[in-house]
């Protein structure tokens, strides 16, 4: 996949709903500039330094098999219009997206490791388990406790 994603200029993933985006990250991580929905899971990693931006507006969704959702079920509907200028613009200006793969490449480097992903989690860990009414109040026996003692 790496060698896949270095031989293109730019990765163009125009998402309606997106989980992660994992194809997106790893085409940063391989110093590839993004075409992106400014919306959802992306903008964890994604911004006007490493990505063209895809403006959307949200529009409720119905999705079957799924329960009722409080705040309901919807998708983001990315511009057309700016996906066409995002395009024409990786193409035209091969500075620009040298400019953004590098900083691209950076943002995963720096943000999206193994150490980040475990500190992210030790830290979520640690909060829920200071936070009252989290099965222990707060307070578990000696063998339950995190590692470190924490």
């Amino acid at each position: 996949m790496a060698a896949l994603y270095r031989a293109c200029d730019v990765l163009v993933h125009p998402y309606r709903g997106e989980g992660f985006g994992l194809p997106v990250a790893e085409a940063m991580a391989c110093g590839l500039p993004t075409i992106v929905t400014a919306g959802g899971a992306c903008l964890d990693f994604c911004d006007q330094a490493t990505s063209w931006m895809l403006p959307a507006h949200e529009r409720p969704a119905e999705v079957r098999g799924l329960g009722p959702s409080p705040i309901g079920y919807w998708v983001a509907e990315p511009d057309p219009a700016a996906l066409r200028d995002a395009m024409h613009a990786a193409v035209a200006d091969p500075a620009a997206c040298s400019r953004l793969g590098e900083a691209a490449a950076a943002r995963i480097a720096e943000g999206l490791t193994w150490d980040h992903t475990a500190r992210a989690a030790v830290g979520r860990l640690e909060r829920l388990w200071a936070t009252p009414g989290a099965g222990s109040g707060g307070k578990a026996p000696a063998q339950a406790r995190p590692p470190g003692g924490r």
